[in-house]
């Protein structure tokens, strides 16, 4: 049904999440850049931005196993440049988690830390 419907029902998944008591939502990259869902998260709950660099998000995407709309039949180069520019534009969104952390060298006992609080 295309980008704005998916957006829509993602939307509307994610108001019904934050209703629920003692969870931890993992969102896809751009539901915190639709339909002001970055401030309904941030006013209902604690974000944590684990920020990878576009160099690791480029190869995950390429080895992927999942078919992911957004870089459907994109070559290699194109997927590097589709990440790099849509991360520029998401940043700002992503920045205003309450807490960021870097992926690639993730602390898991730090990571399970900022959940639990």
């Amino acid at each position: 049904f295309g980008e704005e419907m998916f957006r829509k029902t993602e939307h509307l998944v994610l108001e019904e999440l934050l209703l629920m008591n003692n969870v931890v939502i993992s969102t896809g990259g751009g539901t915190p850049c639709f339909l002001g869902n970055m401030d309904l998260i941030k006013n209902n709950s604690f974000s944590i931005y684990i920020k990878m660099s576009p160099l690791s998000l480029t190869d995950r995407l390429i080895n992927s196993k999942k078919n992911r709309p957004l870089i459907k039949n994109k070559t290699p180069e194109e997927i590097e440049l589709f990440v790099n520019e849509t991360l520029v534009k998401r940043e700002l969104f992503y920045s205003q988690a309450d807490r960021v952390i870097k992926g690639e060298s993730i602390d898991l006992d730090q990571l399970v830390s900022l959940v639990k609080t």
